[in-house]
């Protein structure tokens, strides 16, 4: 029996940057270590890349920076064995009391949110660990239940299947040659075998989607799930169990990972349900490979949401197109690097007065380490560039940037350049305490405006 070569999974947290030993199993030689790091950088590239992870090498160590993604990988070591040997996780940054599992945090953060969680996956990249690396399907089984749920309810999913059946008169689409061939005995002579066209709910795409259906009930309710969830889906649960009632029973056969096709023609509850039931089918064929979602935009959407509840919103992700004013001609080499349009998350008003919001998924609350600290100063002086900007050209006198803080409660900056306040905003991603959250975000807002 061979030796065992796996190795240690490396779990890492999103904008963070930390240093990473190889195990001594993945070095060649330990005279020359930074031979097989920049082997083992070079052998990760596209895993790299994909989890959007900056390698660097520094004095025998590689440092690896993260970025806004979460998501798992495979990784490959130096030596002899070509295959992947273990997988690098990233995790966000979160409050491990707010709930004992991540992926159940990120559920109901985009549940909050009004945020659907697609992953993005890589099928040149195969995971290694079948526990920790693949994200739960519980996740997206609560999808489908509460997409399936209103379709049940109002029985929307209605299409035209066909009945084969015997009349007594002739009507409908009559397979004569059918009729030819039985109607030498003369007691069939009334009898015309005919093919029907109705309306129905028990057609086989239907079947098709219910048999994800009870599949996702069956995760939900087991130990797959986390009791908050199936706490949460209890009686949603018994609900759509109940509904199903009203249906033919499906046969336990194996599910199809056929696609379902969205047609204009749908409910559109039912063309909601389809798109989720194509992730699952999706998902479900593709779940033994890397896969990344960038939780910036589940941020912003978390901003977007919170920031709707406290204040009227006069406008989000307003694109603000240019107008090109050259009028000779040019080769417009600059013009083509120049953004066709710029686009702030949120314009909201407060007391008659405007405010330009700007959401970034960046670690300025959080402690970083001095030479990643200097490179955070000129991200935020970029940032702060950009919402004066957006703040100019919409003649707000206010412009808010707002990023995640892993303190309870919010932490505000406010400086002014010229005519112009800059509020920078420490905000707390917790759902538990967004009635409070709300009040204090309203108040640091008014507080702004005032002179």
């Amino acid at each position: 029996m061979g030796k065992d070569q796996s190795m240690p999974a490396i779990l890492a947290t999103t904008f963070d940057s930390f240093e990473y030993v190889l195990p001594k199993k993945a070095i060649n030689d330990k005279r020359y270590i930074n031979e097989s790091n920049a082997s083992f950088i070079s052998l990760n590239r596209d895993t790299l890349e994909f989890l959007g992870i900056q390698p660097v090498l520094n004095d025998k160590k590689i440092v690896l920076e993260t970025s806004t993604f979460v998501g798992a990988a495979p990784l490959r070591f130096p030596g002899k064995i070509s295959k992947p040997l273990s997988d690098i996780i990233i995790r966000p940054r979160y409050n491990a009391e707010q709930s004992l599992d991540w992926f159940a945090w990120i559920s109901e953060l985009a549940e909050y949110s009004d945020y659907e969680i697609n992953l993005e996956r890589n099928v040149q990249l195969k995971l290694t660990r079948t526990n920790g690396s693949k994200p739960p399907k519980f996740i997206l089984a609560k999808d489908v239940v509460n997409a399936f749920y209103p379709v049940l309810q109002k029985q929307s999913w209605y299409q035209f299947e066909s009945l084969k059946v015997v009349l007594q008169q002739p009507k409908g689409k009559i397979n004569w040659s059918e009729y030819a061939r039985r109607s030498y005995q003369p007691e069939k002579r009334l009898e015309f075998p005919t093919t029907l066209n109705r309306l129905s709910q028990n057609h086989q795409e239907f079947e098709r989607a219910l048999l994800i259906l009870k599949e996702s009930i069956r995760l939900l309710r087991g130990n797959e799930a986390p009791q908050n969830i199936r706490i949460e889906m209890a009686e949603k649960l018994n609900r759509t169990s109940h509904l199903l009632n009203n249906f033919k029973q499906v046969s336990n056969s194996k599910l199809v990972t056929e696609k379902f096709f969205i047609q204009q023609s749908d409910a559109l509850d039912v063309q909601k349900l389809k798109v989720i039931l194509n992730n699952y089918i999706e998902n479900f064929k593709e779940d033994k490979y890397a896969w990344r979602v960038d939780f910036s935009e589940l941020f912003e959407r978390y901003v977007q949401k919170i920031i709707s509840q406290v204040v009227i919103i006069s406008a989000h992700n307003e694109k603000i197109s240019r107008f090109v004013e050259t009028k000779e001609r040019s080769s417009n080499k600059i013009l083509k690097l120049l953004p066709k349009y710029l686009e702030p998350d949120l314009v909201v008003e407060i007391n008659d007065q405007i405010i330009v919001i700007d959401a970034k998924y960046k670690s300025y609350f959080y402690p970083r380490s001095q030479s990643v600290t200097l490179t955070q100063r000129e991200r935020l002086r970029a940032d702060v560039h950009q919402v004066l900007a957006y703040a100019n050209l919409k003649n707000a006198k206010i412009g808010v940037l707002i990023a995640p803080t892993a303190d309870v409660d919010l932490q505000v900056e406010v400086v002014k350049y010229a005519g112009t306040k800059i509020a920078v905003i420490g905000l707390p991603i917790d759902i538990k305490k967004i009635q409070y959250l709300r009040t204090k975000l309203r108040k640091v807002l008014e507080d702004l405006v005032k002179d």
